[in-house]
């Protein structure tokens, strides 16, 4: 039984793509190379909220990355190997723009622009009209760090987003999964997702939470605290982008789902364990460290074009779902109510 909470929180876990390299020839004095960045040099869709990435081959704690007339702050990582920067206000859409980075090698520099994301969107758009799909295998995992990419393979999903309300500097989204045959339709087996409220204050960019959330679908209970998720509407409202999910979750919900003969609860944060990723214990319980916090960027969704999202309150409860009535015409779903 596919459901989306376990979409969700695999998007929040593993979500991930690699970006281009960028390499210094180094010196033999300290032999630290630039092995990644992020943006690329020369790409043309940096999001104009993003966070500036140098990923270094070794530890360097000299470094420091910064923009011509754009004040930020600039950080590395806990093992001094991945640089940092964000800037204290937006970058302008469609804008270009070159970051350093200074360190024992040297100063060598990446230049990029960002995409039209940030652009108002236009008076006459009207985003409840729109139905979007989240690809969950758009964006790219920074936290836990060096975990996304194992996972890749679990995120072939999509999720339906369906903003419902647009009205006093919030807005409202309702999520469903896609059906089996037609990816742009929602299934109406399952119950659909009423997000909690967002904040539209910067419109066009939406934020909500964090917030501590348990969603409880079909037969499974997950809880998510200090729950974030955030997207920025495109001007002609015909797509999102610069998506964000964050949070720590709770994995004993998910071993069935990730691994269906392990009958162990701690089976996922053992497994994580083996790249160096630890587990943390969750609020309220702090027995055993079950929860691993996440931190998901970079997410997509384009509009589909097809209906929109009903809400759906229970699983196989729905008139054109075949599962909602047995051989005899009665529900299968002794809540179902039509």
């Amino acid at each position: 039984m596919r459901t989306i909470l376990p979409v969700l929180t695999l998007a929040l876990v593993a979500c991930g793509k690699d970006t281009d390299s960028t390499e210094d020839s180094g010196d033999a004095g300290c032999e630290v190379e630039v092995r990644q960045t992020y943006p690329a040099d020369g790409a043309t869709d940096f999001y104009y909220k993003g966070t500036i990435e140098f990923q270094l081959n070794k530890a360097d704690e000299t470094a420091v990355i910064s923009i011509d007339g754009v004040d930020g702050e600039s950080w590395l990582n806990d093992r001094n190997d991945v640089v940092y920067f964000q800037p204290t206000d937006d970058l302008a859409p469609n804008s270009s723009y070159t970051a350093t980075l200074s360190y024992c090698t040297g100063e060598p520099a990446i230049s990029f622009t960002t995409s039209a994301l940030g652009e108002t969107v236009s008076e006459s758009v009207d985003l409840t009209a729109f139905t979007y799909s989240l690809d969950l295998q758009s964006g790219r995992v920074i936290v836990p760090e060096g975990v996304g990419a194992v996972l890749q393979d679990y995120l072939d999903f999509q999720i339906l987003v369906q903003p419902t309300s647009v009205e006093n500097d919030q807005i409202e989204i309702l999520g469903a999964i896609p059906d089996d045959t037609d990816a742009s339709h929602q299934s109406y087996c399952d119950p659909s997702i009423p997000f909690p409220a967002a904040d539209f204050s910067s419109a066009p960019y939406f934020q909500f939470g964090p917030q501590s959330t348990t969603i409880d679908v079909a037969d499974m209970s997950i809880t998510i605290d200090e729950l974030m998720i955030s997207g920025t509407f495109s001007a002609d409202g015909s797509w999102f982008g610069g998506g964000s999910l964050a949070g720590e979750v709770d994995t004993r919900p998910l071993v069935p789902l990730l691994f269906p003969e392990e009958e162990n609860d701690n089976a996922i944060c053992e497994f994580i364990a083996g790249f160096s990723v630890a587990c943390i214990p969750c609020a309220g319980d702090e027995s055993i460290p079950y929860c691993l916090q996440i931190e998901a960027v970079d997410l997509v969704a384009e509009s589909t074009g097809g209906e929109v999202v009903e809400y759906i309150e229970l699983e196989n409860c729905h008139e054109q779902c075949d599962d909602t009535y047995d051989e005899n015409g009665d529900f299968t779903n002794a809540e179902c109510v039509l």
